[in-house]
């Protein structure tokens, strides 16, 4: 569903004074400096109500921690409060917002404003059984896995197909499947040459961050580890990575990248093929107290588009990984990787 859809939905099962109000409803998209570039003006009993707008086709429990700061940053740039607008708000996230005091409205007539002189609030309302749309293909693994690419370089959606399904071990025919969804979607452009750009790039690179954290990382981890032959955190930026083609990622990525940092836990990536790395760093399997969790890559990381610095996971795998420990220190590393490498990708 659309922003207009799901505006028009959710309006006709609020009260009479909002149903009026939609009819005489401005929307203007891109009439903001801030990411969050939608305006949404109307009425409600002579109440002169302004929003800007936080579209998503689906919230997680993640994503709030992006909805607070773009709230928090368009209030200070604009003034104006934020009405997140989404399908389907779930109960515990309708709460998360109401804590936070953002403004919601999904398609289902739940809702919460408090602006001005204006309060409703109304939630519990259920999709029917049977009216689930199909699962989306572009949040699940493959998915991921080739925005994970395209979110790297405004270029890398022009690569030949073949070349993009080797990068990130994916099928090209995925890819045509894919690019399909995402034209639907509105997440894609192609002009009449072919060419192709990214649209709303905020919300992929969120929907990213949670798609990676709870889908895809999962499935890409081999064990944690302790080493029987030195302190691996004290000595972490010592080991010869490049020994193993291993590349750290997490904690430990955070604090090479911004020396902001003293990583508790280690993250390293290797080559799922790659064996040699737990002898040389003289490990042994163990769940608690860990210091160092294995991943394996899915991506070439020998590829030019993801060699950002040597021995390091790009930074998007870093700030994921950073976003969804909850630790306010880790939390404030990954703003400074957003601030430094990822802020261009929402231009």
């Amino acid at each position: 569903m659309q922003l207009p859809t799901v505006l028009k939905a959710g309006f006709a099962l609020l009260p009479p004074a909002f149903k009026g109000a939609y009819k005489k409803m401005h929307v203007e998209i891109g009439s903001l400096t801030t990411g969050q570039s939608t305006l949404l003006t109307f009425q409600v009993n002579n109440v002169e109500l302004k929003f800007s707008v936080y579209y998503a086709s689906q919230i997680s429990h993640l994503q709030l921690n992006y909805i607070m700061r773009d709230a928090a940053d368009a209030r200070k740039e604009t003034g104006l409060p934020t009405l997140v607008v989404c399908p389907v708000i779930y109960p515990k996230i309708a709460q998360k917002l109401v804590d936070m005091n953002v403004n919601y409205l999904d398609s289902l007539g739940n809702v919460y404003i408090n602006e001005k002189t204006i309060y409703l609030q109304h939630t519990g309302q259920k999709p029917r059984r049977g009216t689930a749309s199909a699962k989306s293909r572009l949040f699940g693994e493959s998915g991921l896995k080739l925005l994970f690419a395209l979110l790297q370089d405004e270029e890398a959606i022009n690569f030949p197909y073949r070349e993009i399904a080797k990068i990130v071990g994916i099928s090209p025919a995925t890819i045509t499947i894919l690019f399909k969804e995402m034209l639907k979607s509105g997440y894609l452009f192609e002009d009449y040459d072919d060419s192709k750009r990214l649209l709303r790039k905020r919300e992929l690179l969120q929907r990213w961050v949670t798609g990676y954290t709870e889908i895809l990382r999962p499935k890409l981890f081999i064990g944690t580890y302790q080493s029987i032959k030195q302190d691996l955190v004290k000595n972490f930026d010592k080991l010869p990575l490049s020994d193993w083609l291993g590349s750290w990622g997490g904690e430990a990525a955070g604090a090479l990248y911004t020396k902001y940092l003293m990583p508790q836990v280690l993250t390293m990536y290797v080559p799922v093929e790659e064996k040699g790395w737990m002898k040389k760093m003289g490990l042994i399997p163990i769940e608690e107290n860990h210091d160092l969790e294995v991943y394996s890559y899915f991506w070439d990381h020998e590829h030019p588009l993801f060699r950002i610095e040597n021995d390091l996971v790009p930074p998007l795998i870093v700030y994921a990984e950073l976003m969804a420990t909850g630790d306010s220190r880790n939390q404030e590393t990954a703003q400074k990787i957003y601030d430094e490498y990822l802020q261009f990708i929402e231009r």
